[in-house]
């Protein structure tokens, strides 16, 4: 046991802050519930200005409207707003572009965009709406995996149960031992999650301390980005997703990119430019959007329960030309429409477990299949060793000392798994992605469950 002289543990540090010490979330009610949002931040759709300047490039258009939004957002101060990542050639193409906006203190966001929206005529504003990755995290009374759901016995073997609130619910796996069988898929498979682009990494982290070897392209994830000693709540996530869609299946290429920062959350706009990148990789070769397979393992709520705007557009831009895009259906256990994966050209994928229905799992009509996403195994950071440690004498495990392979549970990972099953229909059938897609989804004959949709039982 711990006596009095034992330096006090650390906590992990707390999530979704930025280096400044603020916030790099806040919310609002709205229609329908909750939204997460960027602070100051919003998204622009140049089409709906109704009242707009009339003809003029897209720069000159939203130079004008970024003139107008600083005037109304807040007429005595006339703050400006500063456009982000403006490039005329994807604007004129997609007709959307984010801002950052200056408001006064205390002004509530979702109000001011309303009653802007109504002062220029149409929905030109909406907020840079956050998405979450789909993995469980870490909650004391509802513990992922075989560690015990008990918050006393936790108290008793690893300290302060409240500790596991701010980090990771990965915990370290065997090597399963059971080489993949997959045949070669021709088709490409574009993971958009966390992980950092090597040519963004900040200067204070060490790749050399990262297990990259199953990692290929420009995405490297990495365990403890804020230093703390502890695994960040979505350390990982993306190294989790690939293997299982390899063990799955045999991808012929990954294209990669990191849009979900390490505690979890992502911006619309940064997952938006994504998915244009990802529409402008293949559009210059004129074929292979047949055979894109896109994994969202993120999910998040809008106004009023509809459409993230930006997302929605960029994701139409890829399945209008044959393109299939999968996502996680989320993991708050109701029934309220997550986005992306509500859209009706997504497919939204739930997660079932040994006994049914994971009690994690969103459901309702919109959820289109539902596949195993509990205590999964799957490839994960080698040689990671955080700060939780058993009490002294205790012969319980070290639950963050990884050694390659990780068990987790999630909708993120069922995705993964109906990704697979899409890719190894594609190489059973030689067909399209899409074709490949309604085998799993639409084909008559498959058991369906009221709002799970279709039971997929693929396990690798």
């Amino acid at each position: 046991m711990a006596t009095e002289s034992d330096p006090p543990r650390k906590k992990p540090d707390t999530p979704f802050l930025q280096k400044d010490g603020s916030s790099r979330i806040d919310s609002g009610f709205a229609p329908g519930g909750p939204v997460e949002y960027r602070p100051n931040e919003v998204n622009l759709d140049l089409g709906a200005w109704e009242n707009g300047p009339g003809p003029g490039s897209e720069a000159e258009i939203a130079a004008a409207l970024a003139r107008a939004l600083g005037d109304a957002l807040d007429p005595e101060a006339r703050k400006p707003v500063a456009l982000l990542d403006f490039d005329e050639r994807r604007v004129v193409r997609t007709g959307f572009v984010s801002a950052r906006v200056a408001l006064a203190p205390k002004t509530d966001l979702l109000a001011a965009i309303a009653r802007v929206n109504s002062e220029l005529g149409g929905s030109v504003l909406s907020p840079n709406t956050v998405f979450r990755i789909a993995g469980v995290v870490a909650d004391p009374m509802r513990f992922a995996s075989t560690f015990w759901a008990d918050p006393m016995r936790f108290a008793s073997m690893f300290g302060d149960p409240m500790r596991f609130a701010n980090s990771s619910s990965a915990r370290p796996a065997a090597d399963p031992l059971t080489p993949s069988a997959a045949r070669k898929s021709d088709v490409l498979v574009a993971i958009l999650d966390t992980g950092l682009n090597l040519g963004k990494s900040p200067a204070a982290v060490n790749l050399a301390e990262v297990d990259l070897a199953h990692l290929a392209g420009t995405l490297r994830d990495i365990p403890d980005m804020n230093e703390d000693e502890y695994l960040d709540i979505a350390a990982g996530h993306s190294t989790f997703i690939r293997t299982i869609i390899e063990r799955g299946a045999a991808p012929t290429e990954f294209w990669m990119r990191g849009v979900i920062e390490n505690d979890g959350d992502g911006a619309e706009s940064d997952i938006a430019l994504a998915l244009e990148e990802l529409h402008d990789f293949i559009d210059p070769c004129g074929t292979g959007f047949d055979r894109l397979i896109v994994n969202l393992s993120f999910s998040g709520y809008y106004l009023g329960d509809r459409e993230p705007p930006r997302v929605a557009a960029a994701i139409r831009a890829l399945t209008d030309r044959g393109a299939v895009v999968v996502a996680a259906a989320g993991n708050d256990g109701g029934c309220r429409k997550k986005f992306p994966a509500a859209m009706p050209e997504v497919i939204s994928v739930g997660s079932v477990g040994p006994c049914g229905p994971s009690y994690f799992s969103n459901h309702g009509p919109w959820v289109d299949v539902s596949a195993p996403g509990e205590d999964l195994l799957s490839r994960f950071f080698d040689g990671f060793d955080g700060s939780y440690e058993p009490e002294p004498g205790s012969t319980e495990p070290d639950i963050d000392r990884f050694g390659g392979w990780a068990m987790w549970s999630g909708t993120s990972f069922s995705t993964a798994a109906v990704v697979a099953v899409i890719a190894s229909n594609v190489a059973t059938f030689g067909c399209s992605a899409r074709e490949a897609a309604e085998l799993v989804v639409t084909q008559p004959g498959l058991f369906r469950l009221t709002d799970y949709g279709v039971i997929i039982n693929h396990i690798f």
